[in-house]
């Protein structure tokens, strides 16, 4: 390999390790309107919303800003489902909704750990 393709991937390494940790830290569950115990309430209003429907995320990628809040929404009938990402999650369901607030600039991935192909993004400005 050349020397500049192994600083781009030290790069692209030490950005995604900075991310990891970052969200790790600053990202912690809001309040779940549902009353489940998996999160509690929304502080503030919610800047975007996903359907869990159809065994997908609806829509996959919802963009928001630093600071604002994302809900989940379960309308899939009885198929259970839940929202993983790396550093926490929803309970799984089959009803209810799941919020979670957003403070730190990045792009977050996630996903059903019950459907292999069900996964969505949060871009956080």
């Amino acid at each position: 390999m050349t020397r500049h393709r192994l600083t781009m991937i030290a790069a692209a390494l030490t950005l995604a390790v900075a991310t990891a940790a970052c969200s790790a830290v600053q990202n912690v569950p809001v309040q779940s309107a549902s009353g489940s115990s998996d999160s509690p309430r929304a502080t503030g209003p919610v800047a975007a919303t996903v359907t869990l429907v159809n065994t997908s995320f609806a829509p996959a990628v919802v963009t928001i800003n630093a600071g604002q809040t994302v809900e989940w929404k379960w309308n899939d009938g009885q198929v259970p489902h839940n929202v993983t990402f790396d550093t926490f999650r929803s309970s799984t369901k089959i009803t209810g909704t799941y919020f979670h607030t957003f403070d730190s600039p990045g792009v977050y991935p996630y996903r059903c750990t019950i459907h292999i192909n069900m996964a969505g993004t949060v871009v956080v400005r």
